[in-house]
């Protein structure tokens, strides 16, 4: 009923435009809080099929698209950073993947949204090659997989899988032997959990069964081997703590 109500009161908004369109000293095209209405709407899209919320699905992805005004000219799609980013993109990839089916987006419309989904990953290549496992980098190479699935580049998907800063990183070398998240926050611990295994179910369907695989472990004292590691800005540690 929630999901419903949110579809049914969501009004898809125009892109913001300057001099509105300046938060946390960058350029954006949405505030965040309508990235989550896209997925409530999605959700009640998949759950009724009622057109009407299809329909809104796509005006959101069309005019995020835009490439005067949306993602491919601000190179930020919310009005905060990261890990929202990472987070709202994978929920645009889900978006664009589950009214495929609805009849709502044609020819021009998929191959805008594909252009713009390549320069986000595109976007999102130089923070990735840190080596950083940190829950940014989580939310960023989960969001990369998602809509390298979502455009069936499956060369692209390999590369959030096993790739630097991918899921076996974040596995092997973020998880410790107690099955705790490194950053040894409550709150990253449930949601990298989250990020992985949706990683894996999404990953199924396309034959790649990641649920009843093993990883080799990492036995490294740092969750990144980048030099800077060793002598961290504002008193961060990347040390692991725990067994």
């Amino acid at each position: 009923e929630e999901l419903v109500r949110v579809a049914d009161a969501w009004s898809v908004p125009q892109a913001a435009v300057p001099p509105n369109n300046i938060a946390q000293g960058h350029v954006y095209v949405f505030q965040n809080e309508e990235f989550v209405r896209l997925l409530a709407t999605t959700h009640a899209w998949q759950l009724t099929r009622n057109p009407q919320y299809a329909q809104k699905v796509a005006r959101f992805l069309r005019r995020l698209a835009d490439p005067e005004h949306g993602y491919p000219a601000t190179f930020a799609g919310t009005s905060l950073g990261e890990p929202q980013e990472g987070d709202n993109f994978q929920s645009v990839a889900i978006a664009y993947d589950a009214i495929l089916d609805a009849d709502v987006l044609g020819a021009e419309d998929r191959h805008a949204l594909e252009r713009m989904f390549r320069i986000y990953l595109d976007t999102i290549r130089t923070p990735l090659a840190t080596g950083n496992v940190g829950n940014w980098n989580v939310a960023a190479a989960t969001s990369g997989l998602f809509v390298s699935l979502a455009i069936g580049d499956l060369a692209a998907a390999e590369r959030y899988l096993y790739g630097t800063c991918g899921f076996t990183d974040f596995l092997t070398k973020g998880v410790m032997d107690d099955g705790w998240w490194w950053e040894c926050s409550t709150s990253y611990n449930f949601w990298v959990a989250e990020e992985l295994t949706q990683c894996a179910l999404a990953a199924e369907p396309w034959g790649i069964d990641l649920l009843h695989r093993s990883f080799p472990v990492a036995h490294a004292p740092r969750t990144t081997l980048t030099p800077w590691a060793a002598q961290p800005i504002l008193g961060m540690s990347f040390d692991k703590w725990g067994p």
